[in-house]
């Protein structure tokens, strides 16, 4: 049974480090789970909008998730701020965020909101 518009508890605190992101699942669907530079959690669908690769296979770096197929970094709120074949004074593309999902941590969980 699946209940809307409530904090799910998907992982343990502890297994969540601060350069590696994790993968955790919710109702048949893959999430991207990692720390920021402040050491708060943040989520996002497992999915990048490049290739569609895994993002939870790839890193943090600086608090920002990166795609481990071709190096896409993504903030918190899900916006790209990096593409490494891209010339710094190109404006991102408009396709290039990732959809961020309601993520805390409390006592002892890391809680998604569905």
């Amino acid at each position: 049974m699946q209940l809307f518009n409530s904090w799910y508890a998907v992982e343990l605190s502890s297994s969540l480090s601060n350069d590696r992101p994790l993968e955790v699942q919710l109702h048949g669907q893959r999430f991207a789970v990692w720390r920021l530079a402040d050491g708060s959690p943040k989520a996002v669908r497992d999915r990048c909008p490049h290739k569609g690769a895994s993002l939870s296979a790839g890193r943090v770096a600086e608090g920002q998730l990166s795609c481990g197929y071709h190096g896409w970094c993504f903030s918190g709120d899900g916006d790209c701020t990096t593409i490494p074949a891209q010339h710094s004074d190109d404006p991102m593309p408009r396709r290039a965020k990732v959809q961020p999902i309601p993520c805390q941590e409390a006592f002892g969980f890391l809680w998604l909101w569905w």
